[in-house]
């Protein structure tokens, strides 16, 4: 044995000794004092953070904006947390209100705190301190309200609980009646065991009770408000209808080269930001400015080689006008980038600090062949950055659509089996929709093609769905679109018409059929 792995042997404490260790028992407050800490905004203004008061600040910033709110919500912190019981009652009722009523201000509040009542009765209200207890909640507002100031006030909250647990179990050590160094090593592996249980439920450990009632809960909400539970919107039927674009999962668009996968994902970008949802738009391969000219053409309905050539005429430049003019007033919507060399990394980082400032609904890479990577196993590092991408969206509350090439094969269709790399991203995406078009060099050809989802982990999938390609202005539509509905029980609902033949409607299959199909088996 080394002789820094010896354990030397030191005289029993006295209580007297232990008494006199200080751990800032007495005090408490000490351990959440202001330590003098900043945080720096986007425009280099540094805010003092005080930790006695992030508790009521956050619950001010909750309380006045609405993006904070959907910030404190998507990072798992609870009532738990809060070490002032009645700003845990607080917290629990805003989050309440704001589930219930979609927003959450202060009549909303004060009039949810006067309904809750606690066990003797008395309103909850009227325990916090009344309403001049929650106007001074609102006086609590840092200088500058934003996203990255409130992460600033999470973190805090979340340190104060983690240092209350800690100084909770070396509290009970300093109180033993007799101290036993035999039992030091199992006390302190208490502690450390106690820092992984805050940090393991920080990270979103619920019980199965939990977890139940919240399903009852959003069951009844769903029959209340059916417009909520719509997903995210593509203007694609069958997309939507099968819920292929729905947070926390990771969706894989495939084609195969000349085809038109840029194409289509614009197409389907343009209807999510135009639905008011916030997109992330990473593209390697193209810069900026072409992509915005095929959005704006696509959505104006004119040929995207005469707007390069600035020769179209009056009318189709009113278009162009009405286009760019709906595009402009989502402007909060779309953020590209266009940069060469992107990574998996560099990537997750950008959505990281573009979410301090802004909401994102949605993130899209176009796509996954054209991303810079380290290492000669292409293989493991596709593999690498498909997990990477999940397990972020997951986290995040994020849909995510990557883009991802299809290998070339004596085949003209494409099946799930030619993703390039396939097997791992087919594994772990939770969905897959393929586009193919009939020919992308015969004129009569050229225009028609179809999408299929081959894979759909939380719904089913389809045949063939027939598009219909214009050239010209690098749009797809489908062919046979179904008119669309809400029943009362909240389904998205459609139907074909009566003369279109069966053979022409979508239909659910599996992969398996498919297979024996094509084997002449089924």
């Amino acid at each position: 044995m080394e002789e820094s792995d010896k354990i030397t042997d030191s005289p029993a404490m006295t209580e007297d000794e232990i008494d006199a260790i200080d751990l800032r028992t007495e005090n408490e407050e000490d351990l959440f004092s202001n330590k003098g800490d900043t945080i720096e905004t986007e425009d280099d203004i540094r805010i003092p953070v005080s930790y006695e008061n992030a508790e009521e600040a956050l619950l001010s910033m909750f309380i006045q904006d609405d993006d904070v709110a959907q910030l404190v919500i998507q990072s798992n912190l609870k009532d738990t947390h809060f070490r002032k019981r009645k700003n845990k009652l607080m917290f629990s009722n805003f989050v309440t209100v704001r589930f219930d009523k979609g927003v959450c201000n202060y009549a909303l509040v004060a009039d949810q705190l006067n309904k809750e009542s606690m066990p003797d009765g008395q309103s909850v209200l009227d325990f916090v301190g009344g309403l001049p207890e929650l106007t001074n909640i609102i006086a609590c507002t840092p200088a500058i309200v934003d996203l990255r100031v409130a992460q600033g006030y999470i973190d805090i909250i979340f340190e104060q609980y983690r240092l209350a647990r800690i100084q909770e179990e070396a509290r009970k050590i300093i109180n033993q009646k007799k101290f036993d160094e035999s039992k030091l090593v199992d006390n302190l592996a208490k502690i450390q065991q106690v820092v992984v249980d805050a940090t393991l439920k920080e990270h979103g450990l619920v019980p199965v009770d939990v977890l139940a009632t919240d399903s009852y809960e959003r069951y009844k909400d769903r029959r209340l408000h059916p417009e909520k539970y719509q997903g995210i919107k593509t203007g694609f039927y069958w997309i939507d209808k099968r819920g292929i674009i729905t947070r926390k999962r990771l969706s894989v668009l495939g084609a195969k080269t000349t085809v038109g996968k840029s194409i289509l994902v614009s197409n389907i970008i343009t209807n999510i930001l135009l639905n008011d949802f916030k997109v992330l738009l990473f593209t390697p391969e193209l810069d900026s400015a072409e992509y915005i000219d095929r959005l704006i053409c696509g959505l104006a309905g004119v040929e995207i080689d005469a707007y390069k050539d600035a020769t179209i005429d009056n009318a189709e430049v009113d278009r162009i006008g009405v286009a760019k003019s709906k595009l402009v007033s989502k402007a909060s919507n779309l953020y590209i980038e266009d940069r060469g060399s992107q990574s998996c990394s560099y990537i997750i980082t950008s959505i990281k600090k573009h979410m301090l400032n802004h909401k994102v609904d949605v993130v899209c890479i176009d796509y996954l062949q054209t991303l810079y990577y380290f290492g000669d196993n292409t293989k493991k590092e596709i593999t690498t950055m498909m997990e990477r991408f999940r397990s972020f969206a997951k986290d995040n509350n994020i849909a995510f659509i990557v883009v991802s090439q299809l290998r070339r094969t004596d085949k003209a269709e494409p099946v799930i089996y030619d993703l390039k790399e396939s097997g791992d991203i087919e594994n772990i995406a939770d969905s897959v929709v393929l586009l193919h078009r009939n020919s992308t060099t015969k004129l009569g050809e050229r225009t028609k093609g179809w999408y299929r989802i081959d894979k759909n982990r939380q719904g089913g999938t389809t045949d063939n769905v027939e598009l219909t390609f214009n050239e010209a202005t690098l749009k797809f539509v489908e062919t046979n679109r179904p008119e669309e509905g809400v029943d009362n029980q909240g389904t998205l609902v459609g139907g074909y018409d009566d003369d279109i033949p069966d053979e022409d409607r979508p239909t659910e299959q599996s992969v398996a059929d498919k297979i024996r199909k094509e084997q002449g088996t089924l």
